[in-house]
């Protein structure tokens, strides 16, 4: 590498192959698209500010043409970063009025700013990935509104609930988690080009021209802010970790409904392995993927926030470099995740025989008995609460199934602890006693009743069509902005700037 401003030597051999090589091969294959939008965007602002002549503006713009149709990961320049590689290639494509690019802007304001659009562009990617997962769910919900199951606490049975209701919570969640990565989005979608390297400029540029270019929503005005924050990835990070918990959590617990003692569900074979010994075995290979992604996704994280504690407010290496190690990796984790769960999801096979057996089992219809005795026979719950648990230690220590349950052995139990529940009849003990019975009684707001579940359902899926609708929206306005650059940039190098 030749001197550069006050360097009398090139890089030293060993870190340009231990540090900046991998470095620059990463960037350029994250922001070298980005870079070259901003190049364009700037040299349209500087001419429309007439700090550039047109053309100048013209010469470079072609330049940066053949810039982009050369420069290849094997033809990079090892010993110069991605930024001097462009300007040194345009420099040897149209000679020295190259360095007028570079007028009124730093490699701060730039790395900023081309990183905001990559992660931008990736945060767009991963939020229809959840929308894809949202709409899988809600499909499968759909189908079982009415399928009857064990719902459980402390990996316990509870109460019985649907499996249409137990997927619609796991889908609320998922669309909070989307809605992070969106508000991520849009506090990415903000300019930090023209802060310069922290101090803005001399020149009279336009921020707001060259952010409407690049498809911003609007500047991060305070230059030092421009150049210093990397909050924006912690947020979008902190969004990923969220989706992978969600999806790490529901996996979790169809590994456990695949296994041969509940055997609730089955995955299908595209999405499991064997064993090397055991012809047995299907395991559940995608969930297994998908419960563990979390610890990489948050690793990435960990990584992100531990390297800005302590940073001086300013540009670094450390922002503009380092904490790019593995941020892309906990993005591209976390898309994975969904898409692979959606996949899964999405070619399940559930037991519904199996799901209603097991909301019979394990005393699951407790709860309805008690309150069954609350409203039928006026008793306090805490003192129905302790006869029906008095009822399920005896049946439990003489093997009896509800099925098996009588009103006498109920009332007995309820006179030694003085209660009368004559009131409450035989049938009435078999109905309370009905997982299915049970879920229809629970038609509060967000409860399991099947009519409650369709509502539900219809206003989720209302949600998701509106997500949808902004998510196109958001593309169309990308697109928008890339076509209005290259239509400027077009007039530009032809010679006919307009205002």
């Amino acid at each position: 590498m030749k001197n550069f401003a006050r360097l009398s030597t090139g890089l030293s051999d060993d870190l340009i192959q231990e540090l900046m090589n991998p470095t620059l091969r990463r960037d350029f294959a994250l922001f070298f698209q980005p870079l070259m939008a901003i190049n364009r965007a700037h040299v349209v602002m500087l001419v429309e500010q007439d700090i550039l002549t047109p053309a100048d503006g013209a010469a470079i713009l072609r330049g940066l043409d053949t810039v982009e149709a050369d420069l290849t990961p094997e033809t990079l320049r090892e010993d110069l970063d991605l930024y001097f590689n462009v300007e040194r290639r345009l420099e040897s494509t149209i000679g020295s009025v190259a360095g007028r690019m570079h007028t009124a802007r730093s490699r701060n304001d730039l790395q900023a700013c081309y990183q905001r659009m990559a992660v931008r562009e990736t945060l767009e990617a991963l939020i229809g990935d959840v929308l894809a997962l949202r709409e899988t769910i809600l499909k499968l919900a759909d189908e079982h509104v009415e399928s009857v199951m064990p719902g459980y606490t402390h990996t316990q049975p509870a109460q019985p609930i649907t499996f249409g209701h137990y997927l619609l919570s796991v889908h609320d969640a998922l669309e909070r988690d989307e809605d992070r990565l969106r508000n991520a989005w849009h506090r990415t979608n903000r300019s930090p080009l023209g802060a310069g390297a922290l101090a803005t400029t001399g020149f009279p540029i336009d921020r707001e021209r060259t952010a409407a270019l690049l498809g911003f929503d609007g500047l991060i005005e305070g230059s030092i802010d421009s150049v210093a924050s990397r909050d924006y990835i912690l947020e979008a990070l902190n969004a990923c970790v969220g989706l992978a918990s969600t999806a790490s959590r529901m996996s979790a617990d169809l590994i456990a409904w695949s296994g041969w003692e509940y055997r609730f569900v089955e995955i299908a074979d595209g999405y499991a392995s064997s064993s090397s010994i055991m012809p047995q075995k299907k395991n559940p290979l995608a969930l297994e993927h998908t419960r563990a992604k979390l610890a990489n996704v948050l690793g990435a994280y960990t990584a992100a926030a531990t390297l800005t504690k302590g940073l001086p407010f300013t540009h670094s290496r450390d922002t503009g470099s380092e904490i790019f190690h593995l941020t892309f990796d906990g993005f591209g984790e976390a898309g994975l995740v969904a898409r692979v769960l959606s996949a899964t999801l999405g070619t399940l096979t559930v037991h519904t025989d199996r799901m209603s057996a097991g909301a019979d089992g394990g005393y699951a219809t407790a709860t309805e008995l008690a309150d069954a005795l609350v409203r039928r026979c006026g008793l306090p719950f805490r003192q129905a609460h302790d006869i029906v648990g008095t009822m399920v230690s005896v049946a439990v220590r003489d093997g009896l199934a509800p099925a098996d349950w009588t009103i006498e052995l109920l009332r007995e139990i309820a006179r030694d602890h003085r209660a009368d529940i004559a009131a409450l009849t035989a049938d009435e003990l078999r109905q309370a006693l009905d997982p299915a019975h049970n879920v229809s009684q629970r038609n509060v707001t967000g409860g399991p009743a099947p009519r409650e579940v369709r509502r539900m359902l219809e206003a989720r899926r209302a949600a998701l069509e509106d997500a949808q609708a902004a998510l196109s929206q958001l593309r169309v306005r990308m697109e928008q902005a890339e076509r209005t650059l290259a239509a400027r940039v077009s007039e530009a190098m032809a010679g006919s700037p307009t205002p």
